[in-house]
C-alpha cells in the first residue's frame, strides 16, 4: 500500500462524531473500532446493587458472525490494491472539494485515503422496564 498518498481537502464539516468512531484523512493499515453499550429505561427510578452487567447478556459475549459465511458459496471475489496493475500516469493524490457529515455513529469510519483492513463492531442492548407500584404504595 502506498504510504505517500497526498489528500487535499478544502472543507470537512462534521457536526457529530460518536463513540469509537474515526474521521481520518490519510492512509492506514489497520483499524479496529469497537463499541458496546447498554441502556435501561424505566418508568420509575429504581437502583440497586443487582444492576445488569454486560456479561449477563449473550449479545456481548458471543463471537461475531463472519460475514463471508453468509454469502453464497463461489460468489465471492477479493481484489486488493497491491494486486491491481497501476494505471498509466497514476497520481498518489486524492482531491476532495467538500464533505458535509451530520453524524458519524458508533464504530463508524469516514476515511479519505487508502486503507487496508477495517474491523468495526458495535453491540447495543436496550432494555425497557415498567416497574409496577407495590401493594403498600397503592393502599396509601
Amino acid at each position: 500500500m502506498s504510504k505517500d498518498t497526498i489528500v487535499n481537502v478544502k472543507l470537512l464539516n462534521v457536526l457529530s462524531n460518536s463513540t469509537s468512531s474515526i474521521i481520518q484523512v490519510g492512509d492506514r493499515d489497520h483499524s479496529y473500532l469497537y463499541n458496546q453499550s447498554m441502556s435501561i429505561e424505566r418508568n420509575r427510578s429504581v437502583y440497586g446493587a443487582d444492576e445488569p452487567l454486560f456479561e449477563h447478556y449473550s449479545l456481548f459475549t458471543r463471537p461475531v458472525v463472519e460475514l463471508e459465511s453468509l454469502l453464497p458459496q463461489g460468489k465471492t471475489e477479493h481484489a486488493y490494491m497491491a494486486q491491481l496493475a497501476p494505471l498509466p500516469n497514476q497520481l498518489h493524490t486524492i482531491e476532495v472539494d467538500t464533505i458535509k457529515v451530520i453524524s458519524n455513529s458508533q464504530a463508524g469510519n469516514i476515511q479519505l485515503g487508502n486503507g487496508r483492513r477495517l474491523v468495526a463492531e458495535n453491540r447495543q442492548k436496550a432494555i425497557i422496564q415498567y416497574v409496577l407500584p407495590n401493594k403498600r404504595d397503592a393502599n396509601q
